[in-house]
């Protein structure tokens, strides 16, 4: 587990990039004390770039420690990632916490190493399952999503990219797994906001569920050739 500090973001629409080994985050995130925006970090063996997932956390009255924090909630996300493909490894999780301090974040890394079970050919990497992270708040600030490759394989998914519907109620309790999981480490998982030209960042909102589509998403990057 390695530890380091790192500047916030407080002016409205700037944005600054902050890398962590092969990590860059874009800090224009309002991340309180108690709270963490942490990243999922999952690598293949035959592709050079990281695939990343993020989630906000509350972490108010968890483990104490912030590596005790990452660790929990990793492993609460070990039951759906034990799902990758042989080929793919739980590389580790990076959590930026917020301070008393808004002007600092605190960066915490602690490793994995679980690798995949899956043997199936798997769908590439920018064709992924997407969960959606809903909460109790309307509109777009009142929801996320976040994209998980190597999870399906080809045979699941047909030519219209619809998933099978054994596999959508599968993937779909181990998100309940997950969730529930979550939900007892601390306060659970939350949406963290960012200020914009037309809104100022309000609390973090609780995530109540996480809904995995029925069909697939394409996440906006090339296979690199």
């Amino acid at each position: 587990m390695t530890s380091r500090r790192s500047p916030g973001i407080l002016e409205p629409v700037v944005t600054r990039s902050i890398s962590v080994e092969n990590y860059t985050v874009r800090m224009a995130l309002l991340i309180p004390a108690g709270f963490v925006q942490y990243a999922l970090r999952v690598k293949h063996d035959n592709d050079p770039e990281l695939m990343i997932m993020t989630c906000g956390h509350d972490v108010q009255g968890a483990t104490g420690t912030p590596a005790g924090d990452l660790d929990a909630i990793a492993g609460a996300w070990q039951n759906l990632l034990t799902n990758l493909c042989t080929r793919a490894v739980f590389q580790d999780i990076v959590g930026y916490y917020g301070t008393s301090d808004p002007n600092e974040r605190i960066v915490v890394e602690v490793a994995r190493g679980g690798r995949g079970i899956q043997p199936d050919q798997m769908l590439p990497q920018n064709v992924a399952m997407l969960v959606k992270k809903t909460t109790n708040q309307g509109g777009r600030r009142g929801r996320g999503r976040m994209f998980f490759p190597y999870l399906l394989a080809e045979s699941t998914v047909d030519e219209t990219g619809n998933i099978g519907q054994s596999t959508v109620t599968a993937y779909q309790n181990a998100l309940n797994t997950v969730r529930t999981q979550l939900a007892a480490i601390g306060g659970g998982p939350v949406l963290l906001h960012a200020t914009s030209l037309t809104s100022v960042a309000g609390p973090p909102t609780p995530i109540n569920a996480l809904v995995l589509s029925s069909v697939v998403a394409t996440q906006r990057r090339r296979l690199r050739r």
